[in-house]
C-alpha cells in the first residue's frame, strides 16, 4: 500500500474516530441535556423554593418559588432584588445574614422571615442557605419553605396556652391534674390552691408528692376514696363534697368535679378536675335552712290561721288554719279551690279581693267573712291579706282569726269598762259621802246626846218620855245610815285583826238562826284547812248578816241558805277579767240561797247605792245594804262577786287574801267599864253644842272638864295646865289647826299624853297609819253617853306606856 493510500486510510480512521467522538459527544450532549432537563424538572418540581442570590439580586429561581410568590414564569424573578420580596421588618436581618455568610462568617444558615407575595399577602418562610460558586463568583443557594400554616398553628397554640393559663390562674377553684399512682400526686394545679387551703405548694409537698388528701377530714376520707374508685372503674365523671382543715384551723367545705383520663400511650391514668370552695354556699344553705325552720315554727306556732292562695287554689295552710276549718291534715285543703271554703253570700266579694291581690297587687283591708268548715258548719272570721309571690306564682298571704276570740275579748273589755265606770261612780259618791259625814254626824251627835240628857231625870210614865225615845231611836237610825254611807264610800272606821273566819261564822250562826224565819234552813260547810284572815270582826259579822237577811228576803216561801268557806287560787286568767283582783291564794266565803234569783239586768246593778229590788212601802230598804258590804270588804282588801239566775237562786262569793296558817287571834270582847272617875279631861271640838254635850256627860260621870273649840286653844291650855289633865278627847276635823296637827304638838309637849280621838269619819289609810301609834283609842260619832264614858275610862285605866 502506497503512502498516499496509507494517508487516506489514516485520515479515514481519524475521521471515523472523530465521527465516533462526535457521536459520543452528541450522545454525551444528549445525555447531559436529558440530565439537565431532569434536574431542571426536579428543581422546578421541588417542594421548596430554590433561589440563587448573588450581589443582592436573584440569579435563579425554580417554579416553586414563582408559585410561592404569585409571579408567573413569564414575569420571572431573576435579576430582581431580594429586598423587593422581603417584609420591611425583616429586610435588615435577611441582608445581614446573607452578606455575612458570603463573607464566611458563622451565621445561622436556617432562620424564619416574612416575604411579600405579588398580591401583597405576607407569608412566613423558613430560609435554609448555603454558599456556592455561581458563574465563578460566590453566591447564596437558598432553599425556602412556606411555613405560614405552621406559624399560624403555633400562634393559635400559643394563644390557646395563654387563654388556658389565664383561665387556670383566675378561675376561683383549684384546677388540677392528678397522676393515679402510689401515692396519688398532683402533676398540675393552679395558684388558687393556696387561698383555698391556706398552704403553699412547698407546704403541701412531701418529698416528690404534692396532694391535699392529708387535709381531708378523716370522717369524710373513706367516702371520697370509695366514690372516686367507682368513677375510675366505671370510667365516668364524679362529683363529691367533703371537708378539709384549713391552715388557719377552720373547717372548709369543698366540692370537687373530676373525670378519669387515660394517657395517649395508655400507660398512665390521670384525673383532671376542679375543686371549688363551697363553704360560703354551705353556710348560706345552712343559714337558709335555719331561717326557714325558724319561720316555719313561727308560722306554724302563730295563733292566727295563715294561708297562701295562688291562682285561686290553696297552696299552704298552717296548723291553726286546719283547726279553724276542722280539717284533719293539710291534704284536705291544699290544692283545693279557695271558693269552696267561703259561704256563697261572700263569693262575689272574694272574687274581687282575689283580683285586687293577684292582678293589682294591692293589700286588702281586714273584713269579717263567713267561712265553711269541713263539716259544712259556718264560722265568722276576721280576714286580711297581702299579695306575695309564692314558688314563682302570684298569690296572696292570708291571715285569719276566728271572731269568737275577739268577741270574747270585746265582752271582757265591756265588763272591765263597766267595772271601771262603776268604780269611778262609787269613788265619786264616796268622796261626796266623806265630805258630808262629819257634819251630819255632828248634827246627829247633838240630837242624840241632848235627847239622852233629857231622859236622865225623867220617868217612863212622864209626858214626852216616849217622844224623846223616838227622837233618840230616829237619830240612831240616821247614824246607822251614815255608817252605811261611809262603808259604801270606803271610809267607814275599821279595826282589823287576825281572826279565824270559821270561828267567826260559827259564833254568828245562832244569831242568824234567831233572826231568819224558820222556813229558811241554814246549811254550814266550813273547810278544815287554815282560814286565817286580817279583817274587822264586827264588819265581817255585819256583812254576813246583811247577806243572810237579803237571802232570806228572796225565799218568802222557804228554802236553803248555805254558808261555806274554802281556800282557792286565783290565776292570771281570772284576774284579767275581774278589775282590781291580783293573782294569789284567797279564802272564799260563799253565801248562797235557793230564792227567786235575779236576771242579768238586775244583777248588773245590785251594788249600786240606793238601788233596791224590794217593793215600795214601809218594808222598802235604803238600797245601801250591798253597796255598804262592797265598801266594807274593799276597805279590807277583799272583794265580792255574785252569780244568779231567775228561779234558781243567788250565790255571793267573798274573797279574802289568805295570810297563812299562823296562830289565830280571836276577837277580844272587852267589857267597857261604866265606873265614874274624878280625873280632869280636856275636850277639843269645833262644834260648841258637842263640846257642851261632852262636858255635861263627863261632869255627870264625876270628871272635871276643860273645853276648847280649836287646836291652838287646846295647846295653850295643855301648856299651862297639862299636869292636871289626864285625858284629851280630840276631834280630827277642825278649822285653823287640824286635829292631826294638834295631836303632833301635844305629843311634843308630853310624849305620854293620853288622847282619845272622837271623829265622825274614818281616817284615810295614810292618816290612820300616822296617828294610830300616838293615840290610845277611837270613839265614833254619834256616840251615846255611856259609850263616851266607857271609852274614856278604858283609856284612863290603860297601863300600857307609849313606846
Amino acid at each position: 500500500m502506497s503512502d498516499h493510500d496509507k494517508t487516506i486510510e489514516q485520515l479515514i480512521d481519524e475521521l471515523n474516530k472523530m465521527r465516533l467522538q462526535m457521536d459520543e459527544w452528541k450522545a454525551a450532549q444528549k445525555l447531559l441535556s436529558e440530565k439537565e432537563s431532569l434536574y431542571r424538572k426536579i428543581v422546578d418540581k421541588a417542594g421548596e423554593a430554590i433561589l440563587v442570590i448573588q450581589d443582592g439580586r436573584i440569579k435563579f429561581v425554580n417554579q416553586t418559588a414563582s408559585e410561592l410568590t404569585g409571579y408567573s414564569t413569564d414575569e420571572g424573578l431573576a435579576s430582581q432584588a431580594i429586598e423587593a420580596f422581603v417584609h420591611p421588618d425583616d429586610r435588615d436581618m435577611v441582608n445581614q445574614y446573607h452578606v455575612r455568610r458570603l463573607q464566611g462568617d458563622n451565621t445561622p444558615f436556617r432562620y424564619d422571615y416574612r416575604f411579600l407575595c405579588r398580591d401583597g399577602t405576607v407569608k412566613w418562610a423558613e430560609m435554609n442557605s448555603s454558599l456556592i460558586m455561581w458563574e465563578g463568583k460566590p453566591a447564596g443557594l437558598c432553599l425556602v419553605s412556606d411555613i405560614t400554616e405552621r406559624k399560624q398553628a403555633e400562634d393559635a397554640l400559643r394563644e390557646s396556652e395563654i387563654v388556658h393559663r389565664t383561665l387556670c390562674k383566675n378561675i376561683p377553684g383549684i384546677v388540677y391534674r392528678v397522676l393515679l399512682s402510689e401515692p396519688v400526686t398532683m402533676n398540675f394545679f393552679n395558684p388558687t390552691i393556696e387561698p383555698i387551703t391556706g398552704f403553699t405548694e412547698t407546704e403541701l409537698t412531701m418529698g416528690d408528692v404534692c396532694s391535699i388528701d392529708p387535709l381531708i377530714l378523716e370522717e369524710d376520707k373513706a367516702r371520697v376514696v370509695e366514690l372516686v374508685k367507682q368513677a375510675i372503674a366505671e370510667d365516668r365523671p364524679f362529683d363529691v363534697e367533703y371537708r378539709i382543715r384549713h391552715k388557719s384551723g377552720s373547717i372548709r367545705h369543698l366540692r370537687e368535679y373530676g373525670r378519669p383520663i387515660k394517657s395517649l400511650a395508655g400507660e398512665r391514668f390521670y384525673i383532671d378536675g376542679v375543686i371549688f370552695d363551697d363553704t360560703e354556699r354551705k353556710l348560706a344553705v345552712e343559714a337558709l335552712a335555719r331561717s326557714e325552720e325558724t319561720f316555719r315554727l313561727i308560722v306554724e306556732g302563730a295563733p292566727e290561721a295563715v294561708l297562701v292562695q295562688t291562682g285561686g287554689i290553696l297552696a299552704y295552710v298552717n296548723a291553726p288554719a286546719l283547726k279553724l276549718f276542722g280539717a284533719n291534715s293539710p291534704s284536705d285543703l291544699i290544692g283545693k279551690p279557695v271558693m269552696d271554703r267561703f259561704h256563697p253570700s261572700f263569693h262575689e266579694t272574694i272574687k274581687e279581693r282575689i283580683r285586687l291581690l293577684n292582678v293589682e297587687k294591692k293589700e286588702v283591708m281586714p273584713l269579717e267573712e263567713i267561712w265553711l268548715r269541713m263539716d259544712g258548719s259556718v264560722i265568722n272570721v276576721d280576714v286580711s291579706a297581702v299579695p306575695i309571690n309564692f314558688r314563682g306564682q302570684d298569690g296572696a298571704l292570708v291571715f285569719a282569726r276566728a271572731l269568737t276570740e275577739r268577741k270574747r275579748i270585746e265582752q271582757e273589755n265591756q265588763v272591765l269598762q263597766a267595772q271601771l265606770l262603776q268604780a269611778q261612780k262609787m269613788e265619786a259618791l264616796g268622796t261626796l259621802v266623806g265630805g258630808i259625814a262629819h257634819d251630819f254626824n255632828n248634827m246627829l251627835q247633838t240630837i242624840i246626846g241632848y235627847s239622852e240628857l233629857l231622859l236622865i231625870n225623867k220617868k217612863t210614865d212622864q209626858p214626852n218620855y216616849k217622844d224623846i225615845e223616838t227622837i233618840i231611836q230616829t237619830g240612831k237610825e240616821g247614824a246607822d245610815l251614815v255608817k252605811k254611807l261611809l262603808a259604801f264610800g270606803r271610809q267607814a272606821p275599821i279595826f282589823p285583826i287576825d281572826l279565824d273566819l270559821n270561828h267567826q261564822i260559827t259564833e254568828l250562826i245562832p244569831l242568824i238562826s234567831r233572826t231568819l224565819p224558820r222556813v229558811v234552813q241554814i246549811d254550814v260547810d266550813l273547810t278544815d284547812e287554815p282560814v286565817t284572815i286580817h279583817a274587822d270582826p264586827n264588819q265581817i259579822s255585819q256583812t254576813v248578816m246583811n247577806l243572810a237577811i237579803n237571802a232570806s228576803d228572796s225565799m218568802a216561801n222557804g228554802g236553803h241558805l248555805k254558808i261555806g268557806t274554802t281556800n282557792v287560787w286565783l290565776d292570771d286568767e281570772y284576774c284579767r277579767t275581774h278589775h282590781g283582783v291580783k293573782p294569789g291564794n284567797y279564802l272564799m266565803l260563799s253565801i248562797s240561797d235557793t230564792g227567786c234569783g235575779m236576771d242579768e239586768k238586775t244583777l248588773a246593778r245590785i251594788f249600786e247605792p240606793f238601788f233596791s229590788t224590794k217593793q215600795r212601802g214601809a218594808a222598802r230598804g235604803t238600797g245601801l245594804g250591798l253597796s255598804a258590804v262592797q265598801g266594807i270588804l274593799e276597805q279590807q282588801g277583799a272583794y265580792i262577786t255574785c252569780e244568779s239566775q231567775p228561779g234558781i237562786g243567788s250565790e255571793f262569793r267573798i274573797y279574802f287574801p289568805a295570810i297563812g296558817s299562823g296562830p289565830t287571834i280571836q276577837q277580844k270582847k272587852s267589857q267597857l267599864s261604866q265606873t265614874a272617875g274624878a280625873e280632869t279631861i280636856l275636850v277639843v271640838d269645833d262644834a260648841p253644842a258637842i263640846v257642851e254635850l261632852a262636858r255635861r256627860v263627863l261632869i255627870n260621870a264625876g270628871y272635871s272638864v276643860i273645853t276648847a273649840t280649836n287646836g291652838r286653844e287646846a295647846l295653850e291650855i295643855y301648856r299651862t295646865r297639862g299636869r292636871e289633865i289626864s285625858l284629851v278627847i280630840l276631834d280630827l276635823l277642825m278649822p285653823e289647826m287640824s286635829g292631826k296637827d294638834c295631836l303632833m304638838e301635844l305629843v311634843k309637849i308630853d310624849p305620854q299624853v293620853k288622847v282619845l280621838v272622837a271623829t265622825g269619819f274614818s281616817p284615810g289609810d295614810d292618816l290612820h297609819r300616822e296617828i294610830n301609834p300616838l293615840v290610845r283609842g277611837f270613839v265614833q260619832k254619834p256616840y251615846g253617853m255611856a259609850e263616851l264614858v266607857n271609852q274614856a275610862r278604858s283609856v284612863l285605866d290603860a297601863k300600857r306606856e307609849r313606846p
